[in-house]
């Protein structure tokens, strides 16, 4: 395991607060968790969440839904900053 890995989990967990989806059952893009192709956790303050392994063919059947209209819809929207090529003058 790279201690490199771990630092990024350690730094991604630390800034994660988890959602806080009061309607959308935790099923809809602008719910973090969901967005981030993640079931939610306990670090969550969710209602009605379906975001979760009781309701994963639910869940499954949104994604599936979503990724029919809109094929790149779980990509990566912001990259690193190390994957970005210096502009040249």
């Amino acid at each position: 395991f790279d201690s490199t890995n771990r630092t990024n989990s350690n730094m991604q967990m630390a800034t994660f607060e988890g959602c806080k989806c009061k309607k959308s059952k935790c099923l809809k893009m602008y719910c973090q968790c969901f967005a981030a192709q993640k079931m939610c956790s306990d670090l969550c303050k969710c209602k009605e969440c379906h975001n979760s392994s009781e309701h994963s063919e639910e869940r499954k059947q949104v994604i599936d839904v979503l990724i029919f209209r809109k094929p790149h819809i779980f990509e990566r929207k912001v990259w690193p900053m190390e994957n970005v090529l210096p502009k040249h003058a």
